[in-house]
């Protein structure tokens, strides 16, 4: 057996054998992320006027979780390059609150747009939420 079925694994929960039966393979993965508590009075008038919008909800890919943009309009993917999956504010919230969707929240693309954004997922650890050196 190679040392690298041999190593430890930082995932943890069951483990089954691959259909090769030579490596473990896990079946198991961190819950999905909790999103945080959208706040729709806290957005900027400036922002809302803008048809910038998408709708997302958290997915599973390449072993980890990532936000995954929706299409408020057509339910499928939107996608932060092209305008034509965009919307407003008031479609995406809209889309985000109705039963069904299995949204998280909704976001903001900037693409072409006059402003600027500092994306900070990942700048608090995991367990103890606190800011990570690239978050202070």
């Amino acid at each position: 057996m190679s040392s690298a079925a041999n190593s430890s694994s930082t995932r943890t929960g069951p483990v089954r054998r691959a259909t090769t039966g030579v490596l473990p393979v896990s079946v198991d993965r961190p819950e999905r992320p909790e999103a945080l508590t959208l706040q729709p009075d806290t957005v900027s008038e400036e922002l809302r006027e803008r048809d910038h919008w998408v709708a997302w909800r958290y997915k599973w890919r390449d072993d980890e979780w990532t936000k995954f943009p929706v299409d408020a309009s057509t339910g499928g993917a939107a996608s932060s390059t092209d305008p034509e999956t965009w919307t407003s504010f008031a479609n995406a919230l809209a889309y985000h609150e109705r039963d069904g969707t299995d949204t998280d929240g909704v976001g903001f693309a900037l693409e072409e747009s006059i402003v600027a954004g500092l994306d900070l997922d990942d700048c608090r650890g995991p367990r103890h939420r606190r800011a990570r050196s690239m978050g202070r």
